[in-house]
């Protein structure tokens, strides 16, 4: 009798064992061919403050630039303070030479919110460059570490299907923008004597 009731959770493991390879071998068959065959694609960016926006006043302005290496059909801007302005013509520069190309983007989206979206397009590597203002200081002290100034970027681009080599829509993860550059202030420690 011993024998037996060792072999029943023996048994219940093979069997799930079994059926987790068959939901893993079904799962297989449904995804498209290729699905899994793409590499993911890269973007990088920052923020730079821009007190030179006509009707902002400062401070709050800030200047975007971002690339990814594809190409980019659209995108769209998350902030976590509340963005009162973007820029509604964005323009894309070269990336070789910094000048400016006929590529651009058309930007849409309510104000105030926490964020807007874009369509274009912006071909391998170019920068993407524009501009929004957010209603605080973005160099304002965090009074939390969640209330610290942090800027998003979705990008939905064109990649190539490694094994058929045909092109497909993607959608990137969303990758934060690089902080502005804040003028730190100086605390002058005073001694005794």
């Amino acid at each position: 009798m011993t024998n037996t009731k060792r072999r029943q959770p023996r048994r219940r493991v093979r069997a799930a064992i079994a059926s987790l390879a068959a939901v893993v071998g079904i799962a297989t068959l449904s995804f498209p061919a290729g699905a899994g065959a793409a590499e993911a694609t890269l973007c990088g960016g920052k923020l730079e403050l821009n007190n030179d926006i006509p009707g902002i006043d400062p401070p709050g302005g800030l200047s975007y630039k971002f690339d990814c290496n594809a190409t980019v059909l659209g995108y769209g801007v998350l902030s976590n303070r509340q963005v009162d302005y973007f820029s509604t013509e964005v323009g894309v520069l070269d990336f070789t030479s910094g000048e400016a190309t006929s590529e651009q983007f058309g930007c849409e989206g309510p104000f105030p919110s926490s964020g807007f979206g874009c369509r274009g397009v912006a071909n391998f590597g170019n920068f993407i460059n524009g501009e929004f203002a957010i209603g605080r200081d973005p160099c304002e002290a965090a009074k939390t570490k969640a209330d610290k100034f942090k800027v998003w970027v979705v990008a939905t681009v064109v990649q190539s299907d490694s094994v058929t080599n045909k092109p497909f829509t993607a959608v990137t993860q969303p990758f934060r923008l690089k902080g502005p550059a804040c003028k730190t202030k100086s605390v002058r420690k005073e001694t005794r004597r």
